[in-house]
């Protein structure tokens, strides 16, 4: 295959990979030492039956907080850790609550599938 061409393919593929994907949800930033709830309605990404929800955390913690209810996280540092549990509805709504005095700066992504 021409070298161009190649490159053209790799280029392009390497843009498709870093697309934005308008069904992943940000969560706004908010005081970890506070309980915080935000809806996010994924209805418009056309995702059929669901199946999945992901929660993607990263960043720095120290403490323990608990995420949509159900999962415990402890930090004593950097966090990175993927949450992917059975999941049934195209809306959703993210739920944190500390437990004690939470530092740090994290980032909440939420996909479902």
């Amino acid at each position: 295959m021409n070298l161009k061409v190649i490159t053209f393919l790799s280029l392009c593929l390497g843009l498709f990979a870093c697309s934005y994907d308008p069904c992943k949800k940000v969560v706004i930033s908010f005081d970890l030492n506070q309980a915080y709830e935000q809806k996010m309605d994924f209805s418009d990404c056309n995702l059929g039956y669901v199946h999945y929800q992901n929660i993607r955390i990263s960043g720095e913690l120290k403490g323990t907080a608990y995420v949509g209810g159900f999962f415990k996280i402890v930090g004593k540092g950097h966090y990175d850790t993927l949450i992917r549990s059975d999941y049934y509805s195209d809306s959703y709504i993210f739920r944190y609550e500390p437990e004690g005095e939470v530092t740090g700066d994290l980032q909440f992504e939420v996909w479902l599938e």
